[in-house]
């Protein structure tokens, strides 16, 4: 699998839409605001590790009697911490560990909020294709209450038999309400996902899943 596992699914629109996660996610943002204060500390501690070298510079006026007088001194002053047991070496390899396990930690959020992303994306094209089987399987029952309205009234059926096709539509009508629901939770869950305000983002999902790449040779 490539590093970009997502793009294995030749899908557009989910590509874009991780790249956004990826760059606009604010728990991304954070770790990797961590990591580089991580780094940051890494390098503080190994500076220490080198001279420190201060420059001075000062400045005299001498008023009379006599002729005014100016001075100035100026120099460098340079201090070195010789680490004898170590101790600097182990601060630096100590920050420089955690710098890592920082970094590791953020590849770790990169690859869950790809996942979780990829996840909610899916899960969207698949309510969307059950809405759409939904929406046929109303218009069948509804044409099936008509028949059985027109059995009924030609004395062909009895009323259960009308009631039990009219149930059969509101059930199914039901079932829309609650898919409808869950569209609306996956686009606001997708939606904080990507760094976006949820009372505006709108995403053009379809209805079609992706064909499933070859299974990976087992040898």
């Amino acid at each position: 699998m490539p590093e970009r596992w997502w793009t294995a699914f030749e899908d557009p629109a989910l590509n874009v839409h991780v790249d956004q996660a990826l760059g606009d996610n604010f728990q991304l943002d954070v770790a990797l605001q961590r990591l580089r204060a991580a780094r940051a500390l890494t390098r503080r501690e190994a500076s220490d590790l080198f001279p420190d070298i201060d420059g001075v510079i000062d400045t005299a006026n001498i008023f009379g009697p006599g002729p005014n007088t100016n001075g100035v001194a100026w120099g460098l002053d340079a201090a070195y911490q010789v680490d004898l047991w170590g101790q600097i070496q182990s601060r630096v390899e100590a920050e420089r560990f955690r710098a890592e396990a920082t970094e590791a930690d953020y590849h770790a959020v990169a690859l869950s909020l790809a996942a979780e992303v990829a996840r909610t994306w899916f899960s969207l094209i698949e309510a969307h294709a059950q809405l759409g089987l939904l929406g046929e399987q109303i218009e069948s029952n509804r044409t099936g209450l008509k028949a059985q309205e027109l059995r009924f009234g030609r004395g062909f059926v009895r009323s259960p038999d009308v009631l039990r096709q009219r149930q059969l539509v509101e059930s199914t009508l039901e079932q829309e309400v609650v898919v409808r629901a869950g569209i609306e939770v996956l686009e606001h869950q997708l939606a904080v996902l990507l760094g976006q305000q949820p009372q505006t983002a709108t995403y053009d999902v379809g209805a079609v899943l992706p064909a499933l790449p070859p299974l990976p040779d087992a040898g």
